[in-house]
């Protein structure tokens, strides 16, 4: 741990007694460390896909799955990093009600070099109740901050890249783009034969003239790299087997985005 100060750890809990002992312990041992621990309580069927999605995460993903709807890859109250690493980020903004603190927090980690190391470990049970303050947060501040940091993390090291899902979601993408940005997309791709048969998305809001107008082609026909919309354990495999026939590695041919 003390070799690694610069790094998160991330793991979701069976056991809830064992879990707070095991938590516990940690925090008396690494007393130089900030520890984001805040309850040890059931957490309730709506967060269980976000749950599940976090653990099923292969050790080498933790940091490329930053810019997905579910936030930070490490759930805060898994947090544990050196207190000095925590305040040279410059701990959580604390500009009240509805602002994503963790997840800036989360951001500033990794500009300033941060990692993730997940621990395959129980550590915590986490708990969600209809009260919580996270509920206060709005989606559109939620997704405002997420383009933001796409645009400014990943984006740059792309000439070009595909959007994948011409649906809803990828065209609200493609909208929330700086123009920079947008001019970067040489396609929408998606398995449905209507949105492909329509052949093209025409940003109709766009100020430019001629208005933009994007290909939307099959998955096998784009060209990566692609900035992936759509959400994971959703299709029954369906999505996962074609992203996996394309023999892609994440974080260098693709994003997820969902």
């Amino acid at each position: 741990m003390s070799k690694c100060p610069h790094t998160f750890l991330l793991r979701i809990l069976p056991s809830l007694h064992r879990s707070r002992d095991l938590l516990l312990d940690l925090c008396q041992k690494w007393a130089g460390h900030a520890c984001g621990a805040c309850s040890w309580t059931q957490f309730c069927p709506v967060g269980l896909r976000v749950c599940h999605s976090v653990t099923l995460l292969c050790r080498g993903c933790c940091s490329c799955r930053a810019f997905t709807s579910h936030g930070p890859t490490v759930i805060m109250p898994t947090w544990f990093c050196s207190r000095a690493w925590f305040s040279h980020v410059g701990l959580f903004d604390e500009g009240g009600q509805g602002v994503p603190e963790d997840l800036l927090f989360f951001y500033d980690h990794l500009r300033k070099g941060g990692g993730v190391v997940r621990v395959d470990q129980s550590l915590l049970l986490y708990r969600y109740h209809p009260r919580a303050a996270t509920h206060s947060i709005l989606e559109t501040t939620i997704w405002s901050h997420r383009v933001r940091f796409l645009e400014e993390w990943a984006l740059p090291r792309w000439a070009t890249f595909t959007i994948w899902n011409a649906g809803r979601q990828g065209r609200r993408l493609y909208r929330s783009l700086t123009p920079g940005a947008r001019a970067k997309v040489v396609a929408f791709c998606d398995v449905d034969e209507n949105k492909i048969k329509k052949g093209f998305y025409c940003y109709e809001d766009s100020k430019e003239r001629p208005k933009p107008r994007v290909p939307i082609v099959h998955f096998r026909d784009a060209r990566p790299p692609f900035v992936i919309c759509v959400k994971l354990d959703l299709t029954g495999g369906a999505f996962e087997d074609n992203l996996q026939s394309l023999n892609l590695r994440e974080g260098r041919d693709f994003l997820h985005f969902s």
